[in-house]
């Protein structure tokens, strides 16, 4: 069983890989939600946020997508759960843990869309998209 949770860890590990190498190569991606609707979603910025962090710029990770820590704090978590196995706590396997995550991340949206939009970046109205073309007319 031990083996079987460091096969789905690493299986893990290598899908985020593939999906981090398929931005890479196919280039950047826009949120359908702020496409569609002109206003940004909870996970808006999160992938440029990730970026950051891999070039180690803190500051602009937390400026694109504060909720960039909270998950990436939740993966070492729910890691290293599921890398204890019995010994511990079973929290990647708990819902409820999941739940709190996420509850987090979009309170972190709300407050920054609160105090940020529409007027300051990232969290700007999308002019092109295409809620605000149709409502333009």
């Amino acid at each position: 069983m031990a083996k079987r949770r460091k096969l789905l860890v690493w299986g893990g590990a290598l899908a985020v890989s593939a999906a981090l190498a398929l931005l890479i190569v196919t280039g950047h991606y826009q949120c359908p939600i702020y496409a569609t609707f002109g206003v940004p979603c909870a996970g808006c910025g999160m992938t440029r946020a990730g970026w950051a962090l891999l070039r180690l710029d803190f500051g602009a990770a937390f400026t694109l997508n504060p909720s960039i820590y909270l998950l990436l704090a939740a993966g070492v978590v729910a890691g290293i759960s599921a890398l204890r196995g019995k010994k511990g706590r079973r929290l990647y396997r708990d819902i409820h843990f999941y739940m709190a995550v996420c509850m987090a991340i979009i309170i972190v949206w709300l407050v920054r869309m609160f105090t940020m939009f529409p007027d300051q970046y990232p969290m700007v109205v999308n002019q092109h998209s295409l809620l605000v073309r149709l409502l333009r007319g």
